[in-house]
């Protein structure tokens, strides 16, 4: 299946564009190192998605016909999203669009997807396989962050 180039998203008036979160990118702490700030995000489901656990330990989403990921819609600048593709190593996740389900409106947003992946479903809602002074430490010492 051939996928089509992704159009640039709406922006709200602050250019922030929507960007889907089911994993770290949640974590106030790492927003915070990613970003600067911490982004409060908005409660959302993506309906046909599920997520699984890669065999290196990593959160990803994909397609999956009546599953559904819960996780949080945050709007990013042109900036922050690429602080974002960084840290989650594009191309090895996808960017695309996707439609979310936010109270009872449908929103276009970006999430970071493995289509055809392999993993195993776990049971649970953490957000990250490590520990979190692990994936901080981490994010601290890369290219990605934004503060010093």
């Amino acid at each position: 299946m051939k996928r089509q180039l992704l159009k640039p998203l709406a922006k709200l008036p602050c250019n922030k564009v929507p960007v889907f979160c089911y994993g770290t990118l949640q974590i106030p702490t790492l927003q915070r190192i990613l970003f600067g700030q911490r982004v409060r995000g908005l409660s959302a489901k993506l309906y046909g998605w599920q997520r699984l656990m890669s065999h290196d330990g990593y959160w990803f989403i994909t397609p999956r016909p009546g599953a559904a990921v819960r996780g949080k819609v945050i709007w990013l600048s042109v900036q922050q999203l690429q602080h974002c593709d960084n840290w989650e190593e594009v191309p090895y996740y996808q960017r695309e669009r996707v439609r979310v389900l936010q109270g009872n409106r449908r929103l276009s947003t970006y999430a970071y997807t493995r289509r055809g992946a392999k993993g195993k479903a776990k049971s649970t809602s953490s957000l990250s396989a490590f520990p979190l002074p692990t994936v901080f430490k981490a994010a601290k010492q890369s290219r990605f962050a934004a503060l010093p």
